[in-house]
């Protein structure tokens, strides 16, 4: 490991190759400016091995060699990315600084946010542990997530997570301003996902058939294909709701196209801030925007609505999906229809 004097300056200086930890290629490195020849080689001992480049290798530029390697579609990865921006806050960190320690404890704060569901919690588990993997597996990074657990999911629907239709009234008649409180009534009503009913526009319905056709969503990047296939559908609405819906779209034309909002769609920062100031006023049970979707459905289960019905309305993927969320329910809608079947052979 030789260091070279520069005769001009009276300075050491080391020269050196390393491995760039991304790519596997050689590069030179040349460093000057060393007061003594021992400063020179002990730099070039240090850093030979690479071990600055690899401490400069962000979690970020890891994640980005992930993604290339798994090919996931170009939106699966934006949104990917977008939450872990969000959520992981160490996405511009150096990947090697990351410690166990540093894991756990933003874990633990990940696992008291109230205002994210269980399901979006361990989705950002999954990614980032599926990220520090790739980065153990391919460059030998340490991988501090190892034993990271995913958050407990209770997919059964209880009456804890959803309003009454009194609630559901109450709560409203707190809501301040008129383009929220039409917002909270339609997805009440509907059982439409957030980003569904936000992205709507008056283009999106049929003033003859009094319908609605559900063909995007609004995400934190804008107007966005739907979560599935199945969650394209056309919805028919009850003649009450679109009494309700008819005067608003009247009130749009081409420079006010959004159903909520006008010029432009409600912000979710400011849907989440009207939706908690008017359930802490009403003192009704704090739920979440997506728990309405839940009121709905199970709202129309309990009137004895059909379940095949109830999924198709709600853009599920498949009835699986449906029963194993509110299978629960049909106990109720069961005792029904014996009571139903039985007044039937009474009474012919």
């Amino acid at each position: 490991m030789p260091a070279y004097k520069d005769t001009k300056r009276g300075t050491w200086f080391v020269k050196f190759q390393v491995t760039d930890p991304l790519t596997g290629a050689r590069k030179a490195v040349v460093k000057r400016g060393f007061a003594t020849k021992r400063e020179a080689l002990d730099y070039e001992a240090k850093h030979r091995t690479g071990g600055s480049e690899v401490s400069r290798v962000t979690f970020r530029e890891i994640m980005g060699k992930y993604f290339d390697y798994r090919k996931p579609k170009e939106r699966t990865r934006d949104r990917q990315t977008a939450m872990l921006e969000l959520h992981f806050p160490y996405v511009d960190t150096g990947i090697s600084r990351i410690s166990r320690q540093m894991m756990m404890e933003w874990y633990l704060s990940l696992g008291e946010k109230k205002d994210l569901m269980p399901g979006t919690k361990n989705l950002v588990v999954k990614v980032v542990r599926s990220i520090f993997k790739y980065a153990h597996d391919f460059y030998d990074f340490p991988n501090p997530s190892a034993g990271l657990k995913t958050f407990k999911e209770n997919k059964k629907v209880t009456d804890e997570i959803v309003w009454t239709v009194p609630e559901f009234n109450l709560f409203i008649g707190h809501v301040k301003l008129q383009e929220y409180r039409n917002y909270f009534y339609f997805v009440y009503w509907t059982g439409l996902r957030r980003g569904e009913a936000a992205a709507l526009q008056i283009g999106d319905f049929d003033m003859e058939k009094h319908s609605v056709h559900i063909s995007r969503q609004l995400t934190d990047r804008g107007l966005d294909t739907l979560k599935t296939a199945g969650s394209d559908r056309v919805l028919t609405l009850p003649p009450t709701l679109w009494e309700f819906v008819e005067p608003i779209l009247e009130a749009r034309d081409e420079s006010r196209p959004w159903l909520f909002g006008g010029e432009t769609h409600l912000p979710y920062s400011s849907i989440s801030t009207q939706m908690s100031a008017a359930i802490k006023a009403s003192g009704v049970k704090r739920i979440t925007l997506h728990q309405m979707r839940h009121s709905f459905a199970t709202n129309a289960i309990n009137a004895g609505c059909d379940i095949v019905a109830v999924s198709r309305w709600l853009g599920h993927s498949s009835i699986n999906m449906t029963l194993k969320v509110y299978a629960h329910l049909l106990k109720k809608t069961s005792d029904k229809m014996v009571a139903t079947m039985d007044e039937l052979m009474k009474n012919g």
